[in-house]
């Protein structure tokens, strides 16, 4: 049974990031939209029609980590471009700002699903099809959705797709949307992480938490377990959340063979790891956060 023994340093850095995420400075802080505008390089190539057939988001994916492991898997050119939002629901408001008729978004992701709005974003009606992976995708032993059932998810619409094509009901040139929702928290590279997050996701309910304070608090219990030790913290978070993106990419790769198109990998948002003693992604303008991969497959 785990017990929840936080130390004093341990609450103290849970409450820090609790506040900044309630507080939200965006509200506070002047000239933030100014200089980073609504409206960015990665919104401008994502709504370009020629720019890509199958765009693939790695959720939650920093740009420097990207760029360190991308070529050991997949061969292309890759930009830095700023995403509009630090956090997802923002993104996709900022980024997805018409109807696609087009375009078909396959998501692991709850936020984007053909069934209700959440908050201020409703993709009913926004694109040509929404398949929901997250709802018969979702693997409670790994606390979220893996990458695994999204290329089931993929290969089995590309084949409906063809075979539609093969018997002329296919109506006009379509576009896939991947989302995947690795490598977000929890960071499944990781076991050690995968057990804490089990844990505390099964009790998220109970607890009446959302996932951003899910992941604060495997923070206080691994800081718990790690005697305080916030380098050490860090040091894990960084290993688990790079095999993470390790065991996504392969995947991608994977799914990469099926594809006939202009393949294109880019992310809503970044990460923080520890820098500025912040961890996860957070309402605030920086540039880990901000800067985002846009790697162009050969």
């Amino acid at each position: 049974m785990l017990k929840f023994r936080s130390s004093i340093r341990a609450k103290y850095a849970y409450l820090k990031q609790k506040a900044v995420t309630e507080i939200n400075p965006w509200r506070l802080m002047k000239g933030l939209k100014e200089a980073f505008p609504d409206f960015t390089e990665q919104t401008r190539l994502i709504n370009s029609p020629r720019a890509w057939d199958f765009l693939v988001v790695l959720d939650a994916c920093r740009y420097d980590m990207f760029e360190e492991l991308v070529y050991e898997f997949l061969d292309g050119k890759l930009l830095r471009v700023r995403s509009p939002a630090s956090m997802t629901i923002p993104w996709l408001n900022r980024t997805w700002y018409r109807t696609y008729e087009n375009v078909i978004y396959v998501s692991a992701h709850p936020y984007i699903n053909s069934t209700r709005p959440v908050d201020s974003f409703d993709a009913r009606g926004k694109f040509r099809a929404v398949i929901d992976v997250w709802r018969d995708g979702f693997d409670l032993s790994y606390g979220t959705t893996p990458p695994w059932n999204v290329n089931k998810a993929v290969r089995k619409l590309m084949l409906s797709l063809k075979i539609k094509r093969v018997l002329g009901r296919s109506r006009g040139r379509l576009k896939l949307v991947i989302h995947y929702v690795q490598p977000h928290f929890p960071y499944i590279g990781s076991e050690e992480i995968r057990r804490i997050a089990r844990v505390m996701r099964v009790g998220k309910e109970r607890l009446n938490i959302r996932s951003l304070e899910l992941g604060h608090l495997v923070n206080v219990i691994l800081l718990d377990e790690l005697n305080g030790d916030v380098d050490a913290l860090k040091g894990l978070l960084r290993l688990s959340y790079k095999e993470t993106l390790k065991m996504v990419l392969t995947y991608v790769t994977s799914l990469s063979e099926l594809i006939k198109g202009q393949l294109v990998i880019t992310s809503d948002h970044g990460e923080l790891l520890g820098e500025y003693g912040l961890f996860f992604h957070l309402p605030l303008p920086l540039p880990e956060l901000r800067y985002v991969p846009w790697f162009i497959v050969r």
